[in-house]
């Protein structure tokens, strides 16, 4: 996007936001909000980019406590913890190691890429619904996460042929993927679900989500956004 078109979305002239591009200038949270608009930055991720530039995020990488690993368990679904600072999983219940082979510690980024697993697991919808969320993703990746673990995962799913369109393209929907088919690898067994993710508010548990997959009716289409 020009200079030009970013300025008339947000309201400032083209000179401002060169300035900015520059560290000429502060970009205040107000116009913040707006730009990360302008550019279609999925509104759930917008407070952890603002915190990030204001230094108020912290990755907490301690484990999860008894009470948070009793409460996904007591969930019979596939449900799981994610640390969105670090792009790790920080705890699953049974039933999602079961189906989905996601574990504490394993980067969900580079399951969703460079996993066979998970390509088994969506099937044709594999690469709609990757291209989707790493979009998604890519300012917290960008922005957000520690340099190392950043240059780690890239140097990972480079290896991947996709990669480059995944991570460069914009997808035909860039909106949050909402549902999908799943193919359990080990079963065969075929069922769509949709999906939810909250954000945890467990001080001081920082950027800590909860995702969960729920077997869908027949009127959820494949892949809906």
């Amino acid at each position: 996007m020009e200079r030009g078109e970013l300025g008339r979305r947000v309201g400032l002239a083209a000179g401002t936001i060169k300035a900015i591009e520059r560290d000429e200038r502060r970009l205040v949270d107000d116009n913040l909000r707006k730009v990360l608009g302008a550019l279609e930055i999925q509104e759930n991720n917008v407070r952890l980019l603002v915190s990030a530039r204001e230094g108020r995020l912290r990755s907490d990488d301690s484990a999860p406590c008894d009470v948070e690993l009793r409460a996904i368990e007591a969930i019979t679904e596939p449900v799981f913890i994610l640390n969105t600072v670090m792009g790790r999983i920080v705890a699953a219940n049974r039933s999602c190691e079961s189906l989905m082979h996601l574990r504490a510690g394993v980067s969900i980024y580079e399951w969703l890429v460079a996993e066979p697993w998970t390509r088994q697991l969506l099937g044709q919808d594999w690469r709609t619904i990757v291209h989707g969320l790493i979009w998604g993703a890519a300012p917290l990746i960008e922005c957000v996460m520690p340099d190392g673990e950043r240059e780690r995962l890239l140097d990972v799913c480079s290896r991947v042929p996709e990669w480059e369109v995944l991570w460069t393209t914009r997808p035909a929907t860039a909106d949050f993927i909402y549902g999908a088919r799943m193919t359990d690898p080990g079963t065969e067994d075929t069922l769509d679900y949709s999906f939810t993710a909250a954000e945890l508010r467990f001080p001081p548990r920082v950027g800590w989500w909860q995702g969960q997959l729920t077997p869908a009716g027949p009127e959820l289409a494949r892949v809906s956004a």
